[in-house]
């Protein structure tokens, strides 16, 4: 792990996360701190590479590299602890029961704050997690265990890598959140819409994309059809859920008054609308990757056997 009970004591290195009291003992953090290690971090980056993350962390003298990788995965390893284990760490639990923690002088917060924490550390632990990834996959020479990892081999040979490269498409506010309600979204798009059109050039971009050092045009041709999956699959998650967020889609208000500023849930008619539009954006791009592959491959890609997903009222149905 991590963090440890000498540190987390003498030198109360979890300020450098979160504002925590000298009362926020280590016999307290110390479980929800190892939950969140073994459940959101290791999986991620392999048992190789969080055996060398602990040995780093354990080491006196770090490297300028060592430090930053440090700090991500000590981000995303505490905000995620306090998240996903905010219940327990908010009672006491001993022979006697549970209870729940207050004093004359400080009462828990309100229901509202603690919505508003929860969704924070939520939000900033995952997107943290982003964060160690895109570091780890920039100095893989130096930190190779994590090419070990099943999230790397995978991802390796993915057209969609990561949030940066949908954020760079479609504005998701670099949430790692919105990103995983895409993600299956994008292997759909991939079996049913790309490969039916590409054939054997498809499988060759993957076959391509598996290696350690891949063709450059087969890296374009990734960066063309980026556009293409992400619009897709904006659309189709739009169409399911009318929504991108766990939250549903919103705008601000105009209006202002003396509470916080107000906002009002998108009427259904505006996440079609939005639908329709990323399914125009998706279609329009298609066009450009078409003349992109015709160029460079000598290919004309199959248009047919697709169906125009255009629901609308859903009047439509199939047989």
């Amino acid at each position: 792990m991590i963090f440890s009970n000498k540190k987390w004591e003498e030198e109360r290195e979890s300020l450098e996360f979160l504002k925590t009291s000298n009362a926020f003992s280590w016999i307290t953090v110390k479980a929800p701190l190892r939950n969140a290690w073994d459940l959101f971090i290791v999986p991620l980056i392999g048992e190789a590479m969080a055996e060398t993350l602990t040995e780093i962390y354990l080491q006196d003298e770090k490297t300028e590299n060592d430090l930053k990788l440090l700090h991500l995965a000590q981000r995303a390893n505490i905000l995620l602890a306090f998240w996903y284990d905010y219940a327990e760490l908010n009672v006491l639990m001993g022979d006697s029961g549970f209870k729940r923690q207050e004093s004359e002088g400080a009462k828990t917060p309100y229901k509202y704050q603690e919505k508003q924490l929860r969704e924070g550390w939520k939000n900033k632990g995952f997107n943290a997690l982003d964060d160690l990834l895109c570091f780890l996959e920039a100095n893989i020479s130096e930190y190779s265990d994590y090419s070990k990892s099943e999230n790397y081999t995978q991802n390796r040979k993915a057209i969609i890598q990561n949030t940066e490269q949908v954020n760079g498409i479609y504005f998701i506010n670099r949430s790692r959140l919105t990103y995983l309600r895409l993600k299956p979204h994008f292997k759909i798009v991939e079996d049913t819409i790309l490969a039916p059109r590409l054939g054997e050039l498809f499988i060759q971009l993957k076959e391509e994309l598996a290696k350690e050092t891949p063709d450059e045009k087969f890296k374009t041709l990734r960066d063309v059809l980026q556009p293409v999956i992400v619009f897709y699959a904006v659309q189709r998650l739009l169409l399911e859920t009318g929504t991108l967020s766990d939250k549903g889609l919103f705008f601000a208000s105009l209006r202002n008054d003396d509470s916080d500023e107000q906002q009002q849930e998108v009427a259904d008619e505006r996440a079609t609308h939005q639908a329709k539009q990323a399914e125009a954006d998706a279609i329009s791009y298609w066009k450009i990757a078409e003349k992109h592959i015709q160029k460079k491959f000598g290919i004309e890609p199959a248009t047919g056997g697709i169906h125009h997903r255009d629901n609308t009222n859903r009047k439509a149905f199939w047989t």
